[in-house]
């Protein structure tokens, strides 16, 4: 499964070459195939994130200090925005602790492209009814 397949194809983000998003996409929060934020190693221009069907406000820059998802619940924090119901994309596997965090803020699927999360981690995740899906890009 690649993750753009669970991306409305409208969205210019899903036209982007693979080296593109291994090279620059960290995490997605993503709702009805939407994305609400995108993580991203190097934030563009206003014009360059509405080139992949984003607002400039939905890019948060990657930063080595905080993990992928971390900036993401940050962010939506910020907002005052609740992640019930969405779905989160990372290019690593958070780990167990964030992993739980999402399923405490209604996160119901965690798509991942690299790391491995243990058969015990996968099977407590499911039982707080979060799916965990491994995805290629």
């Amino acid at each position: 499964m690649d993750i753009r397949d669970f991306l409305n194809p409208e969205l210019g983000i899903r036209d982007m070459p693979s080296g593109w998003w291994r090279e620059q996409v960290r995490a997605l929060l993503i709702i009805n195939k939407g994305i609400l934020l995108a993580v991203l190693q190097d934030v563009p221009q206003a014009d360059g994130c509405t080139q992949f069907g984003l607002g400039h406000g939905q890019c948060i820059k990657f930063s080595n200090e905080l993990n992928p998802v971390s900036a993401i619940m940050n962010a939506m924090h910020k907002r005052m925005a609740v992640m019930n119901g969405c779905d989160v994309y990372v290019e690593s596997w958070p780990g167990s602790k964030l992993a739980l965090a999402c399923s405490i803020v209604g996160i119901k699927s965690i798509y991942y492209a690299k790391g491995d999360p243990g058969d015990k981690e996968v099977k407590a995740l499911n039982a707080y009814g979060v799916e965990v899906i491994h995805v290629r890009i």
